[in-house]
């Protein structure tokens, strides 16, 4: 596999809720892996890794309106099995992947946690063993469609802060932030996107904004948010630890690696 780069401890912002919880136990050495894959590379690999899939993902498949997301899902979450496979050393379709009520997706009765985001290009996967883990990524496009959106997701300062960048990057750097701390802590998409302000190097979070979702005061914890642009994209990882994180880049020739039976 290609290394892509290597994110240390200090390269994050922090998100905090203000409020006390318990100390979440982790490793002395707290490291997290985040595989990134174009696409259009295992397009060839659709009728092994569909074999992987079961009932529960197919349907989530199909709810899907192009053909293309529909085998960008099944790709992407294929790969994600073969990957945890060869961490719990077991058959990719024996893994018994739910989700909680808010919709994170998880194994019961591991300690290996896990996020999944794609776009219709690239998909990137974290993995951790340490604590909660929260990915998304984004292709940087520049859209009319979200200067719209601008008021409805960031706060003031925030605007004042994406202002002074017409690239269109800080937009993504924000919007990709959020996501994958929301996927953190596992709330899904809220209505008060503009209340998680994430421009600061740290940023205060009011913990009421999450009041009316069904979530443990355990998970608002303080969260560690790390970037990185690559290929056209906007990557984010956040999880309430700091840790270093490695960044590789995945093909389908490296299956094998995960799966020897592949």
């Amino acid at each position: 596999m290609k290394l892509y780069k290597k994110l240390f401890p200090g390269d994050c912002i922090k998100c905090c809720f203000g409020i006390t919880i318990p100390d979440i136990p982790v490793s002395s050495r707290s490291c997290t892996e985040v595989f990134v894959a174009h696409l259009s590379d295992f397009r060839a690999e659709y009728e092994k890794l569909v074999r992987f899939i079961d009932y529960n993902e197919e349907l989530r498949a199909s709810s899907f309106m192009s053909e293309d997301d529909r085998k960008s899902y099944i790709i992407s979450h294929g790969i994600l099995k073969l990957i945890l496979s060869h961490k719990f050393g077991s058959e990719p379709v024996a893994l018994n992947i739910t989700r909680d009520k808010n919709g994170k997706p998880w194994i019961p009765g591991n300690r290996i946690f896990f996020s999944i985001s794609h776009t219709a290009e690239v998909l990137a996967l974290a993995i951790s063993s340490s604590a909660i883990i929260g990915t998304d990524i984004e292709k940087i496009t520049v859209r009319k469609d979200l200067i719209s959106l601008t008021g409805l997701v960031f706060s003031p300062d925030e605007i004042d802060f994406l202002a002074k960048d017409d690239s269109g990057d800080r937009f993504f750097l924000l919007w990709t932030r959020k996501e994958a701390f929301l996927k953190s802590i596992g709330s899904g998409i809220i209505d008060s996107l503009s209340g998680v302000e994430v421009h600061r190097d740290t940023n205060i979070i009011d913990p009421e904004i999450f009041s009316n979702i069904n979530i443990g005061k355990d998970l608002l914890s303080d969260q560690y948010i790390y970037s990185s642009k690559l290929a056209g994209h906007f990557l984010s990882i956040s999880t309430p630890v700091q840790t270093e994180i490695t960044l590789y880049g995945l093909t389908s020739e490296d299956l094998r690696l995960f799966y020897p039976h592949y």
